[in-house]
């Protein structure tokens, strides 16, 4: 049976699942994109969609479920996929044992000069206390320098990749 399904993604596991699932196609419109346009799109949308990609891509490779941690202030919750598992089966529900905000900075934007998303001790200090609240460790993961775009956008299985720094 071939049933088509409509899903609204973010961009970084949209692109993500694009790379592991087969059966997984990403449209703009009714058009079917590749994962090079896929990547130019998302890039020309959100900016800063490479750091948050790479970020994304890392947790999931690590074997954490990936979750928006908007709702708590923060970018992502990582959950335990074992966890998560045997909670679904008994029926409990468990707070994210990690929240994640990343830290980096743009390069020549185009709103002239560099733009950067770093946190401030008052942020920080905020989001630490939010974790420490509900029994969870705050990540906030650096960004060095300025991403290569085409050794973001490979595959992640291709080795290349880990030329890129990430600050823990």
């Amino acid at each position: 049976e071939n049933r088509r399904c409509r899903t609204q993604l973010s961009f970084e596991e949209g692109f993500f699942l694009s790379f592991h699932d087969s059966r997984f196609d990403i449209y703009l419109a009714a058009q079917k994109l590749t994962r090079q346009e896929a990547w130019d799109v998302f890039r020309c949308r959100q900016t800063d969609f490479p750091f948050y990609y790479a970020a994304f891509s890392h947790f999931r490779n690590k074997g954490w479920t990936v979750r928006s941690g908007m709702k708590y202030g923060v970018d992502y919750l990582l959950y335990s996929r074992a966890l998560e598992a045997r909670g679904a089966v008994e029926g409990h529900h468990s707070h994210a044992p990690f929240s994640v905000i990343l830290s980096f900075k743009l390069g020549n934007t185009s709103r002239g000069g560099d733009e950067e998303r770093l946190l401030t001790w008052t942020g920080l200090q905020a989001c630490s206390r939010l974790a420490c609240q509900v029994h969870s460790h705050f990540l906030s993961p650096s960004f060095d320098s300025a991403l290569d775009m085409s050794a973001a956008a490979r595959r992640p299985d291709d080795d290349s990749h880990r030329s890129q720094r990430i600050c823990w």
